[in-house]
């Protein structure tokens, strides 16, 4: 069951960033832990799609603690947007 929801969450993140099989390892491992979590919703964070596929860290960063997800999650929203900025 796990290989499947990990599967159907790459494939979410794949059809969301054109990009996404040149991003690093740490980008790609935050974009698939988003869409495990929330599936195509991830979809609906459209400051952090269009940042990402620019190559805006800073500002993909900033839209997910902006968001409503990151006072859901809490602190994994702030090791999440660190990952996306780079820091880890």
């Amino acid at each position: 069951m796990f290989s499947h929801d990990l599967n159907r969450a790459v494939n979410a993140a794949v059809s969301l960033f054109p990009t996404f099989h040149n991003l690093s390892e740490n980008r790609k491992a935050v974009l698939c832990n988003m869409a495990f979590n929330m599936g195509r919703g991830l979809s609906a964070f459209a400051i952090m799609l269009r940042a990402v596929n620019e190559e805006r860290w800073n500002d993909a960063a900033d839209a997910m603690l902006q968001s409503r997800w990151a006072g859901q999650v809490g602190d994994r929203a702030k090791r999440l947007a660190a990952a996306m900025r780079g820091e880890t």
